[in-house]
């Protein structure tokens, strides 16, 4: 058996690692030339089946065509950590096993090889007197091949690193307490499972079942190498470019205020600005509304006991900044009317800011809507976000009643808390 057709290639394979060391006068013989070659192939593989795992890295798309599967050309890492390269479209007549095995399931296999190239003559160097035949050269190569399909060899099946998420169950069921729960680091920490390559070194670049045409899969069995850059253009895909909430005009105040609790002047002065928030992108004014940007107001009903929430009704103004944004929710003129008669907001309450970040967007491209407000005030920590798109936006603080209802309003704070 060639060295290249073995796949046992787990760390260990080979045990060792050898390279020459050189010192004058050194004598140098096939051997140490060939242990030279095999320290540096055997490095790069091992790092590449390790770090970089193995499967298609790009290409080698199938067709068919005139009773032919044409694999188109590509770049592939075998279990090995070898890479292979097909340059050229290759081809495979399927006639006879259409005819010798219908409705049987192929593994399309490419696999590594070599071949001895440049093959140069030398005299005898024995008593036979003809001539020795050796080559300059090994060329890497490749094979293609339809091989019996074997679930346990040719299936793909995700490696053995279960998500964290699989510790979970049913609430219906009593959980486990783990206080606190195990680190990143500690998780990781306990699946360092070493790479091992124990069923055979083919890529498998699909599953082919005869009829007539042949049914081709080509992805569901297909494993793929995740280079930097694919995995970077999945983070920017769902991740990158996100739009975040940078401040609100309401924040150093009610900041700075014992929990939170504002004066009723000070409020009437916020009603006439309006409550302002600021992006680091600007945002689509279609995706603000009262559907999205909520504000609310909870108060204790004396009559009923109850805690009740409205919604406050408004205009909203939205602003590009350059390449920021805001947007302003001021409420009506009538619910300002009717706010100053309520005598049960007079008491005190509570005012919730809410923005579906899901729902809002940033300016996209060609007046399509761009990403989803990175909206999570996580914290209370700006800018928003814990780069996901998506994530309800929320604030509160508490107006305190006009100072002629103070003793009332005391009142009320006792009994709404």
């Amino acid at each position: 058996m060639k060295a290249h057709d073995k796949h046992q290639c787990g760390v260990c394979e080979p045990k060792f690692h050898e390279r020459n060391h050189y010192y004058y006068s050194k004598q140098f013989t096939v051997r140490d030339l060939e242990t030279e070659q095999r320290y540096f192939l055997d490095k790069i593989a091992l790092l590449t089946r390790t770090v970089l795992g193995w499967g298609v890295v790009c290409g080698l798309d199938l067709e068919y065509c005139d009773r032919q599967l044409i694999v188109k050309p590509g770049m592939a890492l075998d279990c090995c950590g070898r890479q292979i390269v097909v340059c050229e479209s290759f081809s495979l007549c399927l006639d006879s096993l259409m005819k010798e095995c219908p409705s049987h399931a192929y593994a399309i296999c490419l696999e590594y090889d070599e071949c001895m190239t440049e093959e140069t003559k030398f005299p005898s160097d024995d008593c036979d007197g003809g001539e020795r035949h050796e080559h300059n050269r090994i060329r890497d190569r490749y094979r293609i091949r339809l091989k019996p399909w074997d679930d346990h060899c040719h299936a793909r099946r995700e490696d053995c690193f279960p998500c964290p998420d699989h510790g979970k169950r049913s609430a219906s069921e009593t959980p486990e307490r783990h206080c606190p729960p195990p680190s990143l680091q500690s998780y990781l920490c306990h699946h360092l499972e070493c790479h091992k390559c124990d069923c055979c070194a083919c890529v498998v670049l699909g599953q082919i079942i005869f009829s007539d045409p042949p049914k081709i899969d080509h992805c569901t069995h297909r494993r793929i190498v995740y280079s930097n850059p694919k995995l970077f253009r999945l983070l920017e895909c769902y991740h990158g470019d996100l739009t975040h909430i940078v401040d609100f005009n309401w924040r150093e105040k009610t900041r700075s205020a014992q929990n939170r609790r504002v004066s009723w002047e000070w409020f009437e002065r916020l009603m006439d600005d309006g409550l302002t928030l600021h992006f680091d992108r600007p945002v689509d004014p279609r995706s603000i509304s009262r559907h999205t940007f909520i504000v609310a107001l909870t108060f204790g009903d004396p009559d009923s006991g109850r805690i009740r929430t409205e919604r406050m009704r408004g205009k909203f103004d939205i602003q590009p900044h350059g390449d920021c944004g805001s947007v302003t929710f001021r409420p009506s003129h009538r619910w300002r009317r009717d706010e100053s008669s309520f005598s049960v907001l007079r008491q005190g309450f509570d005012v919730e800011i809410t923005l579906r970040g899901s729902n809002i967007y940033s300016m996209g491209e060609e007046d399509q809507p761009g990403r989803a407000l990175d909206g999570d005030f996580i914290r209370d920590m700006l800018p928003t976000g814990n780069n996901s798109p998506g994530g309800d936006f929320f604030d509160w603080f508490h107006v305190e009643g006009p100072p002629h209802n103070h003793h009332a309003g005391q009142q009320e704070e006792n009994f709404y808390e």
